[in-house]
């Protein structure tokens, strides 16, 4: 799950209600909604800021998701298995 920052929150305001006797009801969504216009993107800048944050401890990791991603699909190899399980 990818979270909205809070201040940010209001861009994503919905209205709801069940039915026409019912009031509006607002909701202001919390994560990155799948299905939206700016989803894929911001689970792509998402997983590349962690590779960024995360790079000292994940290397490897780091290295493969900053240099053979490509929107959700990893393309990668290895020279061992065992480098490939690391």
């Amino acid at each position: 799950m990818i979270w909205i920052n809070p201040d940010q929150r209001k861009l994503q305001r919905i209205l709801w209600r069940e039915n026409m006797d019912e009031p509006i009801k607002t909701f202001e969504l919390s994560t990155v909604t799948y299905g939206t216009t700016s989803a894929p993107f911001l689970a792509t800048r998402t997983l590349k800021q962690l590779a960024l944050d995360e790079a000292g401890n994940f290397p490897l990791g780091s290295s493969v998701v900053m240099s053979d991603m490509y929107i959700d699909d990893v393309l990668t190899g290895a020279e061992t298995l065992l480098e490939a399980k690391n």
